[in-house]
């Protein structure tokens, strides 16, 4: 726009023409459309740069069936050189498989994806049952009591003590495959790099010039090998993706899961427990009911012949036996229980020391800690004396139930030992001492079961 100076009518300066100014709004338009006119040509760049980016990534022009038909085909060909036909299978094979690997690692990306989804819910679901389980009491869910059979309540403690073994193994599961979990991200993230840089070298051979002599056949092989291997590393990318996006979620899981053992292995083991002093209790009636029977068959045999009072007494001491057997397992159930206690501590506290060290080293805070932890361990000397004693009392009862089976089958049947008892003796056989000695063979057979 150009302005020329104008005189004043009032200086009495001289005056030129001032040129047609365009109109302001007019002017603003020129300058917003050239504006949009640059935009437009710039965004146009961008993408048909982009989209020239992207037709230089490999994309699949071959598939499974193809593969398979060539592998097929060469396998059975004749006329080819054996080198040549050797090559071209690996090719297709080693494509074939990696058509394979993409279809995996969409599934599992796919799984992953769903279980961002659905993670949460299954592990509230989990949660709500932990607290629901932690309401239950084992005591009210045992149904049964000292009037319940023995060999019922047995079975019921077995089954208890199984399923505690596989909860626990459950367990340990769960903790091993969760410390997993924690160390995947840097593994994933190592991945992810490796896959990347072999995907542009795979770029760069694709751009790459076929060896001097290689027929279009084997060429086009190794472009499908390349082409294959890059969409196999791309799928395996969105895969690693997704786990990385998902971990938290499924971390939350695992964690549930486990917990969902760990309580119910607490509530088994109330269960076994109870079981237990269930069974003890139950022992101890029928040792005692022995016991009883066994002293007043006792009384009953004094005045009888001497083979009499001598079975008489003879069960007698088995019942006490039996009787002393039931008060030490009792015993024996509730030093397990004290020293299952202390090792669970004992592994908490090393656990957490272990954690401690691991993560900020060993430190003067930390060692005087451990300093006293260590004066609160049990004194080696004691349980290792007591596992000496332990080790002998056990081999003091083995011998006493083969001893006492040894017995059981002499006199497994009660026709042929008394037969043979009183054939021993110098005594009249009458019905009477053959009733007599029946009814004390047959409380001796049982007694001698119930010891071994």
């Amino acid at each position: 726009i150009h302005c020329q100076p104008r005189s004043s009518s009032r200086s009495g300066r001289s005056r030129l023409p001032l040129r047609t100014m365009p109109d302001m709004k007019h002017f603003l338009s020129l300058v917003i459309l050239a504006t949009a006119l640059c935009l437009a040509t710039t965004t146009g760049a961008l993408a048909a740069a982009e989209k020239a980016s992207r037709g230089t990534l490999p994309s699949l022009s071959v598939t499974a069936g193809v593969l398979e038909s060539r592998l097929k085909e060469f396998e059975s060909a004749a006329g080819v050189q054996a080198e040549v036909k050797a090559r071209l299978v690996a090719l297709y094979r080693q494509a074939l498989s990696q058509l394979e690997e993409v279809s995996a690692n969409t599934a599992r990306a796919s799984a992953f994806e769903e279980a961002t989804r659905s993670a949460p819910l299954e592990t509230q679901t989990i949660r709500d049952k932990i607290a629901a389980s932690k309401r239950s009491d084992p005591e009210q869910a045992l149904e049964l009591g000292v009037d319940a059979p023995l060999e019922q309540i047995e079975r019921q403690l077995e089954k208890a003590q199984v399923d505690l073994a596989a909860v626990k193994a459950r367990g340990a599961d769960f903790e091993r495959r969760l410390n997993y979990q924690h160390n995947r991200p840097a593994s994933i993230s190592q991945r992810l790099a490796e896959a990347r840089q072999q995907q542009e070298e795979i770029v760069a051979r694709l751009g790459a010039q076929p060896a001097a002599g290689e027929g279009p056949v084997l060429s086009q092989a190794r472009r499908w090998v390349l082409e294959t291997g890059y969409a196999a590393l791309s799928t395996e990318i969105k895969m690693l993706d997704q786990e990385l996006l998902s971990q938290r979620m499924r971390l939350g899981l695992l964690e549930a899961q486990r917990d969902q053992e760990v309580a119910s292995a607490e509530w088994i083991d109330a269960r076994i427990k109870l079981l237990g002093e269930l069974v003890n209790r139950k022992r101890q009636l029928a040792a005692e009911e022995a016991r009883r029977e066994a002293e007043e068959a006792q009384r009953e045999a004094l005045g009888s012949l001497p083979v009499i009072v001598d079975l008489a007494r003879q069960n007698a001491e088995i019942a006490e036996e039996l009787h002393a057997m039931a008060v030490r397992l009792e015993t024996l159930d509730r030093e397990q229980a004290q020293a299952e206690q202390l090792a669970a501590r004992i592994a908490v506290g090393f656990t957490d020391a272990t954690s401690t060290l691991e993560a900020g080293g060993l430190t003067e805070g930390l060692g005087q800690i451990l300093v006293k932890e260590r004066s609160l361990l049990p004194d080696f000397k004691i349980y290792s004396r007591k596992a000496s004693a332990r080790k002998r009392e056990i081999a003091e009862v083995g011998v006493r139930r083969l001893r006492h089976g040894a017995e059981a089958r002499q006199i497994a049947d009660i026709k042929h030992a008394v037969k043979q008892l009183i054939a021993q003796l110098d005594v009249e056989n009458t019905p009477l001492l053959r009733e007599q000695l029946g009814e004390l063979l047959a409380k001796r057979r049982a007694l001698l079961e119930k010891a071994q």
